[in-house]
């Protein structure tokens, strides 16, 4: 019996050794962690991939004719998606075509009329002149008896006859010269009021072509063909290529030693450890999710209880490899070292730039000018052919 007890009391000996030699090991090597690496580190599971979604939408009201892409294509920018029925609105850029046309018509008239006036009144003028000089020199042979009295007011009336029409003449034109322009028949008020409503009306018709602002993958399709859409309807949600970013919501506690420049170490959840991105904390959110949210906690009332909150952190990747692609919301995990810390906290960023620059929206003027000049130009060579 008492070597039978001696030999358990050295067993449970010595695994009690066992067990402490264990426990501070491992809070050795959680010391030696903690120090070197742990708090070193801020790390979340609650990260998710965000992009630009861009939505593409009906300018105008109509029927849907063509339909380009499927859902999941990828479109370059500028590429056609949508046509919409447009006929109605070919025929209202026909009719301000012809109004455009009867306005260059009406003022090349009108400036003709100038040209007529002007020359009206220089054949005034000389027959003004002509009749002066003959009522001077009957005056002059009145004084000889060379002429009668009757003769000289006769040449009187006529030249006093040609004032009058030399000032009517100069009505005429000055009458002319209000109605029309003898500078370029584009700058007159009825021609450019005829040509903004030719472009009004081929901005309207170039709305019925729906074109992509963006680069990317077609998120979502949100129409059929024959289908009526009014302006404003969203058509497409488009997924922006190579615009992407990581919302990490930390916790509030974690933030001390974020500062934007720090190097992430970002870990999907499609890839698991067979794949690490590389990131960078750009900024810090300046308000947290809950304050953002539809109903943001009210922490007036009586029953308030204190949760830690979560603040969003962008972290852009340093490079987003083609053969390793993330869609719009998955799971990461990322791992922000934390080393250079002499910095102030911050929360704001560098200026980005333009979030997207795009052209197209602005292009339904595209060809106008052509049209309008070419409306004029022929209205012109039709009026000079004899």
């Amino acid at each position: 019996m008492s070597e039978s007890g001696d030999t358990s009391r050295r067993r449970r000996a010595r695994r009690l050794l066992i067990v402490v030699v264990v426990l501070i090991a491992a809070g050795a090597g959680s010391a030696w962690w903690y120090v070197n690496i742990g708090q070193w580190v801020a790390s979340t599971d609650n990260a998710y991939v965000k992009g630009n979604l861009v939505s593409v939408a009906a300018k105008v009201p109509g029927v849907v004719k063509y339909i380009s892409n499927d859902q999941d294509d990828f479109v370059e920018a500028g590429d056609e998606m949508i046509r919409l029925s447009w006929a109605d609105a070919a025929r209202a850029v026909d009719e301000a075509k012809g109004m455009l046309g009867m306005a260059v018509r009406e003022v090349a008239s009108r400036s003709a009329a100038i040209a007529v006036a002007r020359s009206n009144l220089k054949l005034k003028q000389t027959t003004r002149g002509l009749a002066q000089q003959e009522y001077d020199r009957r005056r002059e042979l009145l004084k000889t008896k060379a002429v009668s009295q009757e003769d000289v007011d006769a040449a009187r009336t006529r030249f006093e006859e040609t004032a009058v029409e030399l000032e009517k003449a100069r009505n005429e034109l000055l009458k002319s010269m209000s109605a029309a322009s003898e500078g370029d028949v584009r700058d007159h008020p009825m021609v450019r009021v005829a040509s903004a409503r030719l472009l009004d009306a081929i901005r309207t018709y170039n709305k019925h072509f729906v074109f992509t602002p963006v680069s990317g993958r077609i998120a979502r399709r949100r129409v059929q063909a024959g289908q009526v859409v009014a302006a404003g309807e969203p058509l497409f949600s488009i997924v922006e290529a190579e615009n992407f970013w990581i919302e990490a919501n930390f916790k509030e506690t974690q933030l001390k030693h974020l500062r934007p420049g720090q190097a992430v170490d970002i870990e999907a959840d499609i890839y698991g450890d067979s794949r690490h991105f590389e990131g960078r904390v750009t900024s810090i959110g300046s308000g947290t999710g809950a304050e953002f949210s539809i109903l943001p906690p009210q922490n007036a009332t009586g029953n308030w209880i204190k949760i830690v909150q979560r603040v969003p952190v962008r972290i852009d990747f340093v490079e987003m490899p083609r053969e390793f692609p993330l869609p719009l919301g998955a799971s990461l995990t990322v791992r922000v070292d934390t080393h250079d810390r002499e910095e102030p906290l911050v929360f704001t960023a560098e200026d980005r730039g333009e979030v997207s620059a795009d052209a197209v929206y602005e292009d339904a003027s595209r060809g106008a000018q052509d049209i309008i000049e070419q409306v004029i130009v022929e209205q012109l060579a039709a009026i000079a052919q004899p």
